[in-house]
């Protein structure tokens, strides 16, 4: 045990040296520290009860935002969550793809009515009426002109003569259209009902998604009835915490624990380890979790603070902070071990940073996309090879984000917690570590 604890500390050591973790804790420490030092309690002077008397705004504000409060905010994503829990998701999807599919009788009929236009060759037709028309219209003018400036009988007969040559030139091209437009009725006739069915859906999706808003938002006042707005308000300036800490250690830790296994696997680095009466397991899982409590107890100290602070500017001590932690916690655990497996495999620090960071902004982002929105687009949600692939996407692909949405959720006990996201994690955390370890046995140093 002694061992372990010296590659532990070993690798505390080796973190106390590093600049880009030394950064990373002094990032943390500012935004903890601006949430903190910045917030104020703002009491309204306007007769309101005790519940609706006080919010909280930034100390370089007079007052809390008149278009969007911090307890507005609260309540918009406790609504929006709500709403999802009781299927609004779905609710929509099916009145999406109502509309797509009179969206695509539509566009046959749109298609079938321009191929029927080009059979007929009605586009030269209405280019030619419609000059002529503007002809018309200028001798017409220029008739007008003349009568307004008094022109003599012999002009105005000249500009009338004109005027009838060119209505005599319309007629027959007018004839031709309107015989070409009659061809083209047929269709125009069959389009009408399929435009007003469109109308109508569209105005029933718009409808149910008010609806079923209103009736989230209905239900979040009667959920926090006896919530004030100054808890509504902490609440809110602790998910948006939450948000910043976890994407900032996310992106920082990347960076400091990517030379953490290249560099315990590096010639004659790992000898001093091994010299010592401890397994290569223990070196193994002291290294690993020895970056890992680091961060750890940084995250901590900085929930910690952050408790303590808003509890004393508030008065409000909001337990459920600490909810969060365990989620951002895993998705810390998660993306180490997939750093130290590209380290371990490639013997590599540059690769492994880079391969982090990849994962996490381009691979995690396009799963998150694919996840969300490819089921709730209609463009997609017809074609049943992309839904299927945005499942097992889902089934087997790690998701920060949704991962990062539950800790959020978690801080005011917003009921969108998923177990799939934490078993796909927890399985993956597990192939991770056994496939690195094998590796990391195999290896001559």
């Amino acid at each position: 045990m002694q061992a372990f604890l010296a590659i532990v500390q070993d690798t505390w050591r080796q973190s106390k040296q590093q600049w880009v973790f030394l950064i990373l804790l002094v990032m943390l420490g500012s935004v903890t520290g601006l949430f903190c030092a910045g917030t104020k309690v703002y009491r309204h002077n306007d007769g309101s009860d005790e519940k609706h008397a006080q919010t909280l705004i930034w100390r370089w504000q007079d007052k809390p935002d008149e278009k969007m409060a911090r307890e507005d905010g609260w309540e918009g994503i406790y609504a929006n969550h709500i709403s999802k829990q009781q299927g609004r998701d779905e609710l929509l999807l099916e009145a999406d793809k109502k509309v797509n599919e009179i969206e695509e009788d539509a566009l046959v009929l749109k298609q079938e009515w321009m191929a029927r236009r080009r059979e007929i060759g009605i586009d030269p037709v209405e280019a030619r009426f419609a000059a002529l028309q503007r002809e018309r219209a200028a001798i017409q003018e220029e008739l007008t002109q003349a009568k307004k400036d008094n022109a003599p009988e012999d002009r105005l007969k000249a500009i009338q003569d004109r005027l009838d040559a060119k209505s005599s030139e319309i007629a027959p091209v007018e004839t031709k259209l309107n015989e070409l437009n009659l061809q083209l009725s047929e269709i125009d006739q069959r389009y009408k009902p399929v435009a007003q069915r469109l109308a109508d859906a569209e105005k029933a999706k718009s409808d149910l998604s008010l609806r079923l808003m209103k009736e989230a938002r209905e239900e979040v006042k009667r959920r926090s009835a006896d919530i004030s707005d100054l808890q509504k308000a902490l609440e809110a300036t602790l998910m948006d915490l939450t948000t910043f800490l976890t994407v900032l250690t996310m992106l920082g830790f990347i960076a400091a624990s990517s030379g953490y296994f290249p560099g315990l696997i590096a010639q004659g680095s790992v000898d001093s380890v091994l010299s010592r009466p401890v397994s290569r397991l223990q070196v193994f899982l002291g290294k690993y979790v020895g970056g890992l409590a680091l961060i750890s107890a940084a995250l901590f100290a900085c929930w910690l603070a952050t408790f303590v602070s808003m509890g004393a500017i508030s008065g409000v001590w909001h337990w459920r902070f600490f909810s969060a932690l365990p989620m951002t916690l895993l998705s810390v655990a998660l993306l180490y071990a997939i750093v130290a497996w590209v380290g371990l495999m490639t013997r590599s620090a540059t690769l492994a940073l880079v391969t982090g960071y990849f994962f996490y902004l381009v691979v995690d982002t396009a799963v998150s996309v694919m996840i969300q929105l490819a089921p709730m687009m209609p463009l997609f949600s017809d074609m049943k090879w992309i839904v299927t692939l945005a499942e097992i996407i889902k089934a087997t692909f790690p998701n920060f984000a949704l991962m990062r949405a539950s800790a959020v959720a978690s801080v005011a006990n917003v009921p969108i917690f998923e177990w799939q996201p934490i078993l796909v994690a927890f399985v993956w955390l597990g192939l991770l570590l056994y496939t690195s370890y094998s590796r990391f046995r195999r290896t001559d140093f």
